[in-house]
C-alpha cells in the first residue's frame, strides 16, 4: 500500500492506493499549523490506523509547498509547523520506516509522469496554484530539479500591516534548469 499526504497550510490531506494505484481510503484534516507534535501525531495516527487494517507496512510520501533543502531540512514559510523541522527524519523515527517528503509540485508531476496524464510525454511541466505558485518539470520521467529544491518557485507574498494598509515586501521568480 502507498500512503500519501498532500500537506497545505489549511488542511492536510491523506489517501491511500493500492498496488494499482486505486484510492482505497481518504481523510482530510485541518492542518495543525503552529503545534510540530500535533501534526506528527496526526500522521503517526493515519499509517498506524492504515497499517492495521491493511496488515501491512505502507510506504509514506508527503508533498508540501516550500523547499526541501539537501540537509533534509523542510523551508515552508505557509506551513509554520513544519518550517525549519526535519520532518523525514523525525517521522522515519516514529514510525519505523523510511519517509519521502519533497515540494508538492515535485510530487504532483512525479506521479503525473509516471502512471498518469503525461506518462508518454519526453518533457512535461506542471504547475500548482494554491496560496502560491510552483511547478516542477521532467524529462523522461526523471524530474528536473535546482539546488534550492524546484524547477519554479513564486513565493506566496508576506503582507506587513503598515498603517491599516498591506506592503508587500516579498516576491520572488526563480526559474532554474539543472544540467
Amino acid at each position: 500500500m502507498y500512503y500519501g499526504i498532500d500537506m497545505g497550510a489549511s488542511n492536510m490531506v491523506w489517501a491511500v492506493f493500492n498496488e494499482q494505484g486505486q484510492e482505497v481510503m481518504r481523510d482530510v484534516q485541518p492542518t495543525p499549523n503552529h503545534d510540530y507534535q500535533a501534526l506528527r501525531r496526526l500522521i503517526k495516527g493515519w499509517v498506524r490506523a492504515a497499517d492495521q487494517h491493511w496488515q501491512i507496512t505502507g510506504r509514506l510520501g508527503i508533498g508540501f509547498a516550500g523547499v526541501l533543502q539537501e540537509n533534509g531540512q523542510v523551508v515552508a514559510i505557509n506551513l509554520l509547523s513544519i518550517h525549519g523541522q526535519f520532518l523525514a527524519h523525525d517521522l522515519a523515527i516514529d514510525l519505523q520506516r523510511p519517509v519521502a517528503i519533497d515540494n508538492d509540485a515535485n510530487c504532483f508531476l512525479l506521479s503525473e509522469a509516471n502512471g498518469g496524464a503525461a506518462a508518454q510525454a519526453k518533457l512535461a511541466l506542471g504547475i500548482t496554484l494554491g496560496t502560491g505558485v510552483g511547478g516542477a518539470i521532467t524529462y523522461q520521467g526523471q524530474l528536473v530539479n535546482s539546488q534550492a529544491g524546484g524547477v519554479v518557485s513564486l513565493a506566496m507574498p508576506l503582507l506587513m500591516p503598515l498603517s491599516g494598509r498591506a506592503l508587500l515586501t516579498y516576491l520572488y521568480l526563480l526559474v532554474v534548469v539543472g544540467n
